[in-house]
Formats: C-alpha cells, sequence, structure tokens
C-alpha cells in the first residue's frame, strides 16, 4: 500500500496560541473571567496546532454564555486525546470534530463533507454545491432553485468562518488537506452519512452501504462493472484523462439522485435504471444514445456542459420537471430544435454563454431549418436566471427580453475564449451584466436592474444621460466603447439627469470615445462618482478633462456648493488620450487618500498628474503603492518627484521615456523600479530619500544644481527586489551607475531577486569587480539580459560564488558576449556552482563558447530546462541527466571527434548527479551510457544537419516520461524514431512533427533478428499526432500499430505532406478476400486530411476502421483516395478500403450507412452528440 505523506503542522508556543485564540474568537482583556477561564483550557487541549485553534475559536465566537464555554471544553476533555511527542493531524482530529459539530445544522455539515469528496488542493466550484444540494434535497425550501443557491452560499460562509474552508478566487473554496482527511473520516465513520473516496479499484464490499461516492483513480480506462450500490444518493468522477463507463456500472444504484461525470465515454442509456435521479451533471462528456434524455423525467438539473454535441435531441422536451438547463461551453452545438425551449414549462434557470455555434430562427429561416426562436424565452413563465450569447442578426425584430432577476446577455461580443482563462468550465456570475454590440432595444426591459453594461459601437446618442436613460439605478460597472457619437456621458444643462445618476458606479472604463470630450458637463448630480473604485480610459483623443472642475450642486435643489469628491477611487488607468494636460484637477486631491494604482501611458500634452503644481501634494496620496509613467514626453518633473518621493507606501515604479523628469527623487521603500529610455542627465540625477530628506535634497538641487554630479550620493534602496533597465543606451554599468561622460554614482539592492536589463547598446559590465565588496547579490534569483552588445560576460567570478539563490538565467541577443563567468579559472569556492539554478534560455549568443566557466552554468544540477537557440561555438557542451524540457534551434555543429568530459568540481563534495554531452547536431542521442528518465518536453526546430535523434542501444526507461516531441524544419532527418525508443515511450502524449523534407518515415523499419517483435509497438498516452509538410513521407505508421497500439488517440491531423501513399501501411496478402480486418481506433475525435494528392488509401485493401466517437472530418485536396468513409446508425465513421473492382459490389452492403463518394471532399462534424 502506498504511504501517503506526512503533512507537517507547526504548533505555537503558549502565548501565540492564546493570542491567535483571542483574535479568532473575538476576546481581549476586558472579557469576563467565567469565559476566558474555560477558553484557556481549551487552547492547552489544542495542543498549539493553528488548524485546531482557528476553526474552534471561531465557532465559540459571539457566544456570550459562560456555560456554552465550560461545556466545549468538556466534551474536549470528555474525549481521548492522545499524548504523543510528534505532532501530526490525530491530534487535530478532536478539536477539528467540535468544530465540525458546531456548524447548525445538516446542510452545512453535508457541504463540508461535499467539499471533500473533490480532489486534494482542488478549487471548489460553490455552484456546482447548489446543484447538488438541490438533487440531495437538502434545503427546506422546495422552490426556486436562486433560494437553494441562498442557502448552500450561507452554509458555505458559516464553515469559512469556523475555519474549515478557505476562500480562493470568486465563488470557490479549498479545503486544507488535513481537514480534508479529517472531514473525510467524519463523512465514512458516520452513519448519517457514509461518505466515500474511491483511489484503488478494484472495490470491495464496504463501499456498498455508502451514499455518496467520488472516484479519484486514473487507473483504469473504464470504471468497474456489476458493483451494486443500493442506498448511493451522489456519485462524483473527475480525473485527468477520458474513461469508458458502461450501462452495467449502474444497475444497482436505484437510489441515486446526483450524478457529476466529467471526461467521460457514456451513453445516457446507462441511466434508464437511475430513476430518482434529479441532477446529472456531464462535463467534457462524450455522448452516445443522447434521445434517451425525454425517459430521465425526474430530472431537475441537466448540465451538458462542454461536452461534444452538436443537437439537443427533441426529446429533451420532455423533461417537464427540468429547473436547470446548462448548455454552456458546447461549443459545437448548432441546433436546439423547435419549441423543444418553450415546452421546458418550469424551466427557471438557462445558460447557453459560449456556445459559438448555436444558431437561432430569423425571419429567414426556413421550416425546414426549424432553429428555435429566442421569442420562446419569454414563454417560460418560472425563468428568472439566463445566460446567452447570440449575434445581432438573430434578434428578432420587435423581440425585447422580459424582467429577469439574473441575466448575463453578450448580443455581438465575443467573450474572451474560456480556454485561454481555465479548463473549469462555469456559469457565470449570478449577477446582472449586459454586453451589447450597436442596437440596445432588445433588452431594454433589463435595464432597470442592470449591474454590469458594456456598449459597443452604438450610435445616435449623444450621452448616456438623459439620451439613453432607460433606468441605470443599480449600475456598478460601465465600459464604452467605439460610441462615436458620445460627446459626454452626463449632460446636465437642461437638468434632465436623475439626481443620482451613476452614484452607485464603482468602475468605468472608456474606449475609442473618439468624441469624447468629458464625462460630464456642470452641473453635476448629487454624489456623483462617490463609490468609483476603478477608472480605465484609452485612445479618447478629445478628451480635455476626465474628472470635472466644476463644483457639486444638487441639480434640483439650491444650497450650498461643494466639490467632487473621489474618496472611493482606487485605480486609474490613462493611455493614448493626446488632449489631457493634468489628471486630476485641484479642488479633488484632498479625496485620493484610497488611490493605490496609477498607470499614465503615451498621453503627449500630459504635463501634471495633478492641476496646480503649487499645491502641497505630500500625503495626500498616502495608499499610493504602483506608479507607472510611460512616454509622457511633456510631464514636468516637480510634480512628480512631490509624488513618487513623499509617499513611503510606493512599492512598485516604472518609468519609460519621459524626458523631462530631469531629477529623480526616488522613495526608499520602494521594491520593484523599472526605468527606461533615460537621458545621460536623468541617469545621473538618480537619489533615493526617504522623507524627512527631500526637503533638504531639494533645496540643496535648487540652490547649486550641479553640486549632485560633483558629490554622488548613494543611491540604497533596502526594500528593492526587482529592477527593470530598459533602453539606457549611454549607461554603461549599473553597479556602480555609469554613463557616457558622467559620473559614477553607488548603486545598492541587499535584497534584489530580480534583475532585468534589455536594449542597453553601451553597457560593458553590469557589475564591476571594483564594487563587489560593497553590494551583495545573495538573493539574486532571476536574470535576464537581452540586447547588449557591448558585454563579454554577466559576472565576474568573485560574484558568481554569491549566486547560489540564482534561479533563472536568460540570455539573448548579446553579440559579443563570450562568457557567463568571467575569471582565469573556476575557483575552489564554485565547486558547488549554481546549486539551483533550473532554467537557463541562451539565444543568438555567435560568441559565446562552450568550456570551463559555461560548464557551471549548463551543469547545475537542479537544471530542468535548457533552450539553446543559435549558438554556434556552445557546442560540445554538458548537461545532467534529470533535465525535463530540452530545446535545441539553429543548431550545426556537425559530428566529429572529440574527447568531452564532465569537468570535475574541484574541492566540492562529490555529487550523484549524472550529466549527458552533446558534441554534435548531426546525431543527437549517439550514446546509449546515460538515462534521460527525467525529460519530458523535448523540442528541435531548425537543425538543419541532425540526420538521427536516437541512435545505439537504449534502455527501456531512459525516455519513459517523455509526454511532448516536437521537430520542426530539420530537412536531413530521415527518421523519427527507431524501433527500439518508439516501444518505450509510454508517456509520449504530443507528436508535432513540421516541414522535414526528407522524412521518410515516423518509425525506422526493423532491420534487426526479431527479439523485439515479440513485443508490439504500443503509444498507450499518444493523444494529438500533427504532420504538417513532409514531403517525403509515404506512409504514417505500420498498420500492426492500429491494433491496440493507439488507444487514446484523440485527433490525427497530416496537412501537405504530398508524398504519402497510405496513412496506415502494411502487407494485403495477409486479408483474405472474403473477410474483412476491422481495427479500431476507439477515442479518435477529429481525423484531418488536407492536401494529399497522392494518398491512395487509409489502410491497405481488406482493412475496415471504426471511429466510434468522432466528431469531426476533414477530406480535402486527396483526389485518389480510394478509401470510402461513411457514417452508421449509431454515428461511429467508418473507413474501408476495397479493391477497386469490388466497389460496386459492396455498395448494397451500405445501405444503412450514410456514404460519401469516394475521392469527394469532406468538411463533416458530428450531429447529435
Amino acid at each position: 500500500m502506498e504511504c501517503r505523506p506526512v503533512v507537517q503542522l507547526h504548533c505555537l508556543d503558549d502565548d501565540e496560541a492564546w493570542t491567535l485564540f483571542e483574535k479568532k474568537a473575538g476576546l481581549d482583556d476586558f472579557s469576563d473571567d467565567s469565559i476566558k477561564t474555560p477558553a484557556k483550557k481549551i487552547v492547552k487541549k489544542c495542543g498549539g496546532l493553528p488548524i485546531a485553534i482557528v476553526p474552534l475559536a471561531s465557532a465559540l465566537k459571539g457566544k456570550t454564555n459562560c456555560h456554552e464555554w465550560q461545556a466545549a471544553y468538556q466534551r474536549l476533555e470528555g474525549r481521548r486525546l492522545t499524548e504523543i511527542e510528534d505532532v501530526d493531524e490525530r491530534n487535530a482530529y478532536v478539536i477539528l470534530e467540535a468544530s465540525f459539530d458546531y456548524l447548525k445544522d445538516l446542510m452545512t455539515k453535508t457541504c463540508f463533507l461535499l467539499c471533500s469528496l473533490f480532489p486534494e488542493d482542488h478549487e471548489i466550484y460553490v455552484e456546482d454545491l447548489v446543484r447538488y444540494a438541490w438533487g440531495l434535497k437538502l434545503c427546506k425550501c422546495i422552490d426556486p432553485i436562486k433560494y437553494v443557491r441562498s442557502e448552500v452560499f450561507a452554509s458555505i460562509e458559516i464553515i469559512k468562518n469556523s475555519g474549515l474552508l478557505l476562500d480562493c478566487r470568486e465563488r470557490h473554496v479549498k479545503m486544507h488537506d488535513v481537514v480534508r482527511q479529517f472531514a473525510l473520516w467524519i463523512a465514512s465513520s458516520r452513519k448519517e452519512f457514509s461518505f466515500g473516496t474511491v483511489e484503488t479499484l478494484p472495490m470491495d464490499e464496504s463501499f456498498k452501504h455508502y451514499t455518496a461516492i467520488s472516484f479519484e483513480t486514473d487507473q483504469t480506462d473504464e470504471l468497474p462493472k456489476g458493483v451494486g450500490f443500493p442506498y448511493l444518493k451522489l456519485l462524483l468522477r473527475g480525473g485527468n484523462r477520458f474513461m469508458e463507463t458502461s450501462s452495467e456500472f449502474f444497475e444497482g444504484m436505484k437510489a441515486l439522485q446526483v450524478c457529476a461525470l466529467k471526461d467521460q465515454l457514456i451513453s445516457l442509456a446507462a441511466f434508464k435504471f437511475n430513476m430518482n435521479l434529479r441532477t446529472l451533471c456531464l462535463i467534457y462528456c462524450q455522448l452516445s444514445d443522447i434521445t434517451m434524455l425525454g425517459k430521465l423525467k425526474s430530472l431537475h438539473i441537466l448540465s451538458l456542459s462542454g461536452s461534444y454535441i452538436t443537437e439537443l435531441p427533441t426529446e429533451a422536451g420532455d423533461l417537464e420537471n427540468l429547473r436547470l438547463l446548462d448548455l454552456s461551453y458546447c461549443d459545437y452545438l448548432r441546433r436546439i430544435p423547435r419549441n423543444l425551449i418553450q415546452r421546458l414549462s418550469n424551466l427557471q434557470e438557462l445558460y447557453l454563454h459560449e456556445c459559438s455555434s448555436l444558431k437561432w430562427a430569423t425571419e429567414n429561416s426556413t421550416k425546414r431549418e426549424s432553429y428555435s426562436s429566442l421569442s420562446e424565452l419569454n414563454l417560460l413563465p418560472k425563468l428568472v436566471v439566463i445566460s446567452l450569447d447570440i449575434s445581432s442578426e438573430h434578434l428578432l425584430d420587435g423581440f425585447v427580453f422580459r424582467r429577469l432577476w439574473s441575466f448575463d446577455v453578450c448580443i455581438g461580443i465575443t467573450r474572451e475564449p474560456w480556454i485561454l482563462k481555465r479548463r473549469d468550465l462555469e456559469t457565470y456570475s449570478i449577477s446582472r451584466s449586459l454586453r451589447i454590440v450597436k442596437s440596445v432595444d432588445a433588452c431594454k426591459q433589463l435595464f432597470e436592474d442592470v449591474e454590469s453594461l458594456e456598449l459597443g459601437d452604438v450610435e445616435g446618442h449623444p450621452n448616456l444621460f438623459p439620451s439613453l436613460d432607460l433606468g441605470f439605478r443599480k449600475l456598478t460597472s460601465l465600459y464604452l466603447r467605439e460610441c462615436h457619437s458620445m460627446q459626454c456621458l452626463i449632460d446636465a444643462s437642461k437638468q434632465q439627469v436623475p439626481i443620482t445618476a451613476l452614484s452607485n458606479l464603482r468602475k468605468l472604463s472608456l474606449s475609442d470615445m473618439f468624441h469624447l470630450e468629458e464625462v460630464c458637463n456642470a452641473p453635476q448630480p448629487q454624489g456623483f462618482l462617490q463609490k468609483l473604485e476603478e477608472v480605465i480610459v484609452s485612445d479618447c483623443g478629445e478628451m480635455r478633462v476626465l474628472f470635472p472642475i466644476a463644483e457639486l450642486r444638487s441639480i434640483e435643489q439650491e444650497g450650498p456648493s461643494r466639490h467632487l469628491s473621489l474618496q472611493s477611487l482606487k485605480i486609474v488607468e490613462i493611455e493614448r488620450c493626446n488632449n489631457l494636460k493634468y489628471i486630476f484637477p485641484r479642488s479633488v486631491a484632498n479625496s485620493l487618500g484610497q488611490l493605490h494604482t496609477l498607470k499614465i501611458k503615451s498621453c503627449s500634452q500630459l504635463e501634471d498628474i495633478i492641476e496646480d503644481r503649487q499645491v502641497e501634494h505630500k500625503c495626500l496620496l498616502q495608499s499610493l503603492r504602483k506608479v507607472s509613467l510611460i512616454d509622457l514626453p511633456q510631464l514636468k518633473g516637480r510634480d512628480v518627484n512631490d509624488i513618487l518621493s513623499t509617499q513611503s507606501s510606493l512599492q512598485k515604479l516604472k518609468v519609460l521615456n519621459c524626458p523631462q523628469l530631469t531629477h529623480f527623487f526616488i522613495s526608499t521603500t520602494i521594491q520593484e523600479l523599472v526605468i527606461g529610455k533615460m537621458t545621460n542627465e536623468q541617469l545621473s540625477n538618480l537619489h533615493s530619500c526617504k522623507y524627512e530628506e527631500l526637503e533638504q535634497y531639494q533645496t540643496s538641487s535648487q540652490h547649486h544644481p550641479t553640486s549632485s554630479q560633483h558629490h554622488p550620493l548613494p543611491i540604497y534602496f533596502p526594500n528593492l527586489i526587482r529592477i527593470e533597465i530598459l533602453g539606457c543606451e549611454s549607461l554603461k554599468s549599473l553597479f556602480p551607475i555609469i554613463v557616457a561622460q558622467g559620473s559614477s554614482k553607488q548603486l545598492n539592492a541587499p535584497n534584489l531577486q530580480t534583475l532585468w536589463i534589455r536594449r542597453c547598446f553601451g553597457m560593458e559590465e553590469i557589475i564591476q569587480e571594483s564594487q563587489v565588496s560593497t553590494i551583495s547579490f545573495q538573493c539574486l534569483r532571476e536574470v535576464q539580459v537581452r540586447e547588449c552588445n557591448q558585454l563579454k560576460f554577466l559576472f565576474p567570478m568573485c560574484v558568481a560564488i554569491s549566486l547560489g539563490q540564482l534561479q533563472t538565467l536568460r540570455i539573448e541577443s548579446c553579440s559579443q558576449l563570450q562568457e557567463i563567468i568571467q575569471g582565469p579559472e573556476v575557483l575552489i569556492s564554485m565547486s558547488q556552482g549554481l546549486a539551483r539554478l533550473n532554467e537557463v534560455v541562451l539565444i543568438n549568443l555567435p560568441q559565446l563558447k562552450g568550456r570551463d566557466r559555461n560548464d557551471i552554468v549548463l551543469t547545475s544540477p537542479s537544471l530542468h530546462l535548457l533552450k539553446v537557440r543559435d549558438c554556434p561555438q556552445l557546442t560540445p557542451f554538458i548537461v545532467p541527466t534529470n533535465i525535463q524540457e530540452l530545446e535545441f534551434w539553429e543548431m550545426t555543429e556537425k559530428k566529429q571527434k572529440s574527447n568531452v568530459t564532465v569537468p570535475e568540481r574541484r574541492g566540492g563534495t562529490s555529487t550523484c548527479t549524472e550529466y549527458l554531452t552533446i558534441s554534435n547536431f548531426e546525431d543527437l542521442f549517439e550514446y546509449s551510457g546515460y538515462n534521460l528518465s527525467s525529460l519530458k518536453i523535448l523540442t528541435l526546430p531548425k537543425l538543419t544537419e541532425l540526420r538521427v535523434i536516437w541512435s545505439g542501444p537504449i534502455q527501456v526507461e531512459h525516455f519513459q516520461n517523455l509526454t511532448q516531441l516536437i521537430v520542426n524544419d530539420c530537412r536531413r532527418l530521415r527518421y523519427i524514431f527507431s524501433p527500439t525508443i518508439a516501444r518505450n515511450l509510454p508517456q509520449l502524449w504530443t507528436l508535432h512533427i513540421t516541414d522535414c523534407e526528407e522524412l521518410e518515415q515516423i518509425i525506422e523499419k526493423d532491420q534487426s533478428p526479431s527479439q523485439h517483435h515479440l513485443q508490439p509497438i504500443c503509444f498507450p498516452n499518444l493523444s494529438s499526432i500533427t504532420i504538417i509538410n513532409c514531403e517525403n513521407l509515404k506512409c504514417l505508421f505500420p498498420i500492426t500499430l492500429a491494433h491496440g497500439g493507439l488507444p487514446n488517440l484523440l485527433g490525427l491531423y497530416l496537412t501537405r505532406v504530398s508524398k504519402l501513399e497510405q496513412v496506415f501501411e502494411g502487407d494485403e496478402s495477409n486479408v483474405s478476400k472474403d473477410e474483412e480486418k476491422v481495427m479500431h481506433l476507439p477515442r479518435l475525435t477529429y481525423l484531418q486530411l488536407d492536401d494529399l494528392p497522392n494518398l491512395v488509401s487509409f489502410s491497405p485493401v481488406g482493412y475496415h476502421f471504426v471511429f466510434p466517437f468522432l466528431i469531426g472530418l476533414t477530406v480535402e485536396g486527396c483526389p485518389n483516395i480510394t478509401t470510402r468513409f461513411s457514417v452508421d446508425s449509431e454515428k461511429s465513421v467508418h473507413a474501408k478500403t476495397q479493391a477497386s473492382q469490388s466497389i460496386d459490389e459492396k455498395e448494397s452492403a451500405t445501405a444503412q450507412e450514410t456514404a460519401w463518394p469516394i475521392g469527394s471532399d469532406i468538411l463533416w462534424t458530428q450531429r447529435g452528440r
């Protein structure tokens, strides 16, 4: 049995434990002794464990009766608490159980235990718990779902406040590993719950009494059959790979109410046994027999999110009890049949976002097309929540959404592709959001309740108020783009604006509003922008004033004047607004106490940040943490220095191409500093200062403007962890700062962790050896240097000694760089090298040599990633064999005799690290004496001399973890795999080969006698194969590989392989004329055969391929193909290759199939999956 890793729980001493308990329980020095006495006893029982203290203290918070505290202690005292020296999770269980028992009701406890059924470290989506709670009837309120949602979210808040769950991102929680183990213990040991997880198969009889089970195993391709679960109410199945689920698996689950499966191959007929099923979630699933949906009459919640379906079956309209339907992220869903939606009379919530292919009926639709109409939505009497993406062309004339409780509607706007964000499929926030391009008429009834509004390309409205005022009472977020008719947002000149217009607004974004001049003309409404937290403005070329200058008055009442207040403002980002001369008027300066981020870029006329530079700015921006000033040619120095140097809160500063800022006084509190395109004068006048020193520095510079040059003061940033220097062409050295024709100024940043230098063409040294004694780089973890053409080395040897924390090194396009570490000898003190260096990228370094001090970099025992491109003098070089990712690009060293040995490390301790020697790029891995079993990704682009990737005998384990192989533009390469290596790539997941013009074989034909032919070639995890523009390749694989050798292949893409004759090659003589051989690619989802002019067949004559789960088939530009493709009644795709004289004879055999003419172009996607 595999041991679980030990979780280390650090203990607090008595004082720390009591302080933590006091804070979490809300106690203080004035708390009653009758409470504090049992409280201190409880803390002692917790044994200093924070994970025990926090939930128990949180559970007791607010309890004022001393008897409750005494009862809590007695409950702990009555339990057996094993006194052991080494603390582990068992000590916490007693305390956690007490916290669990304090949870107020069964629903809250069940929600907590449901969280334990998710995998370790999983970010649990609370909306999933809502759907499970509904299916399990946990909530007393029967209807509607939104009430159950409120109850579940309230329960989750209680659990979080008890310390048993952790917050992560929005609407997600996590469970600590120890808490999860405790929860599983509780769930499996108490009869009223009986929950559990299955981590190993097969299961024994002990699981039969469970009411809730989650499967966490990836060790099998199929869930077990014939296991009865008579009491099971909830079943969860996740995992990281597709698994087939048979109907027999569900036969004994008569009580099943909730089923949530992910990444399954499943027939909907499997659920015919489960007549009590209320919640069914099939996420990322490949479905068959989808018409069986109509039989699941008890369903209340159905989610097919992300699954491979092209049409919702008409039978789904029979789900008369359905309350929630989620088809979000079904990218291939094209059609919902006409009148289906309106038959779902009990539907309350409908999610159709990110269905990019879905079409709706329009005035031009024919009856034959029979699409659902948007008007059906208004015929659902109970519908209160909708999430929907539609194109403008699908809006019917006169259609208007009726009022809804919650909505997220996109009209004519494409959302950010979900796959770029994360693979979790989620419903969007239960809120009130509209995103509309052009016409707003269809949503006018939703404006009264809208909270987030995005309008794009809306014409004919000179303002938002009063021209477009359709409510907006609850608006908190407003984004306007390309609304070219608008000149202002609020035109208050005629006093037709509501007195509270935009008073609740928290976020304002304006983009490409070319004629917008101002936000509001005077007088401004009462409370205008008082809650505004974030402003983002870009490409508003006519805007002269961002925040109004005029005094604030009530529109309807006369009264004393007041200034606009931006008391809640936290973030301001302005870009390409070329008529702005300042950001904030003087009248609002004193209200900017919450501002923490200020970013301004490419505003050519901007002179000041605050309107009047004579105003004292000290402490006005006391929360300012991040400032970015880029490409501001007119921005003056006094205003900026007052802001930058007086704010002790400032942490991040970026200043690029601001030539008028001649003197910099930067606060010593700075943590990240980015400077770029600075002149000699600017670099010479950099100063660090504390607030109390500022007045002295400024007075000195005013009376003696050149004094700083004669008596340069050191620049000291004790908190600085990141420096970026960009495009400072006159900078010759950074430590110290030396500029052309200028003086030297010492720079010290003792805690520096990240150093980036780019496009400093005059830099000769980064660190002068003479400065080593005065500065430290012991914290440095990342160094990136790019386009510094005068550099000949990176570090002097005496600095390299202190780089023990360095983890990432990237050097690119430094034409004179010869060495990374400069010095005459590898010193004894460097015997451990750069022990933590794990990532090295070397690109376009024509002078970099491959021996001596550079070996210290490449032989770091921690090195996991190495990318080398166009470094012609670097070979031969040596890397550790525990490397995980290798990329060689544009390396041309030819094979030659060489005596390459690993350099000895003098004076150091011995190491077990083994090394790989790369001496040429003709035969890459030519020796058998190394083991690259840690290698996961191998990328080989543009190796023009490469002939062989693998040669020589290879042991089974040497490449066993390789997952991705990418080969591009290796024009002399004739084959990819030797037979030996092909038999020993169990983890290979992606094979991508392009532009290899001499490639003739993927797998070299086995010329040796055959001890190996007893072991067939198999790629058990290969998921994607892509071959593009390999003009000499005549076949892809031997036919034997198709017989069980590609069990997980999902995508096969062949494009512009001009001489390809067969995809799978074999001996036709082995096949009987009267009998065909049937082969399956059981999980193939996409097949693309494109521009293959010589392709004769997919397989030899007599072979019949079946693709049961194919979704997309493309056959184009293959005029000579003789293989017939067809689809049968079960929606499996077939590829049969027959002798030409027998084709006509076989026509009758395909009468029940839909077949394409042989040789015709095919562009097909599966319907009904």
